[in-house]
């Protein structure tokens, strides 16, 4: 069987014309005889449906700004057979030209429209308070309705409630077993599994089958405190039961949110490292004088830090593992 024959016949299409880089020769060819095999229309594939696809392949909140590039190509001189040299890598759009030489006009316009793009959200097409966040563009109101995906809810004796592309709510009787990963610093990560190690080998064990937490999801240390003990071995529950008591205020953000066990006393919201304040080099306090010089100064960042941050400002306000 074509190693392609499951590959839909749009993707398919995609691949052979415009993907240049992640295939060898022979999968190029395979692509090409299961199109054929579909009864492709090779001589149909135009300018109108590579654009169409390169419309596709992009952020949907660029789709305006990306027909608008096209136009301005093409009354420029530009053709499909000049296409684009982009890629997608780990979740990050990276123009790097065309794939064959083209006039200095095309390349000036297109470097015009990725500065467009970088300010454009990648979501709703806003251009009003975008910035990027990792790999993606987003407006301030989407980038908060993409925070809220990470955020567990409606915790308690029952259950909770998780987004996975839809509001899921998990009663704690459908969970069997419980992993529990740490790095014993500032990594801790959970899975709840639906089915008991026997079932996961007889069974089809699949992503149905599981949920996986870490501590970047908001109120990941409340649902840790409402873990119902028949879930948990002994060891599990007096590290999760210890580590959650080893909470303390931070002396910068005020949250119950500092590691007191770990060596540097991180807080998980602020990030601020307690144990320098606690102890402070002679540095330090020549720059400062004084102990609370130092917590003084590094208050005024924070308060910087959560105007700036979206994400910091997200965790300070709506975390309740740590108020």
């Amino acid at each position: 069987m074509n190693p392609f024959h499951n590959y839909k016949t749009d993707l398919l299409a995609y691949l052979l014309f415009m993907d240049k880089t992640h295939y060898n020769e022979d999968s190029y060819s395979q692509m090409k005889m299961e199109l054929r095999d579909r009864n492709f229309n090779f001589d149909n594939f135009n300018q109108n449906s590579y654009i169409r696809l390169v419309v596709k392949d992009l952020f949907s909140g660029w789709e305006r700004e990306t027909r608008k590039m096209f136009a301005e190509l093409i009354v420029n001189g530009w053709t499909f057979q000049q296409p684009l040299d982009y890629k997608e890598s780990w979740g990050r759009m990276t123009f790097r030209g065309f794939h064959t030489e083209v006039s200095p006009k095309l390349e000036q316009i297109l470097e015009k429209y990725i500065l467009i793009f970088e300010s454009t959200c990648g979501n709703c097409g806003s251009r009003r308070n975008v910035k990027g966040y990792g790999d993606s563009y987003y407006c301030k109101k989407c980038y908060l309705k993409y925070l809220k995906k990470f955020r567990i809810s409606n915790i308690d004796k029952n259950g909770f409630s998780y987004f996975d592309k839809k509001r899921h709510h998990v009663f704690w009787s459908e969970i069997n077993n419980v992993e529990w990963k740490t790095d014993s610093y500032d990594s801790f990560h959970i899975i709840l599994n639906k089915l008991s190690p026997e079932e996961q080998i007889t069974k089809d064990y699949n992503g149905r089958d599981y949920i996986s937490f870490s501590n970047e999801f908001f109120n990941f240390f409340k649902l840790l405190q409402k873990l119902p003990a028949s879930l948990l071995t002994k060891f599990q529950h007096e590290e999760i039961h210890e580590l959650c008591n080893s909470l303390k205020k931070c002396l910068i953000c005020g949250r119950k949110s500092v590691l007191s066990t770990v060596a540097n006393k991180k807080c998980l919201v602020c990030n601020t490292l307690t144990e320098k304040l606690e102890n402070p080099t002679e540095r330090l306090l020549k720059r400062f004088e004084t102990q609370q010089g130092i917590i003084n100064y590094n208050k005024k960042n924070f308060r910087q830090d959560l105007e700036n941050s979206a994400i910091l400002k997200y965790r300070y306000k709506t975390d309740m593992s740590f108020k």
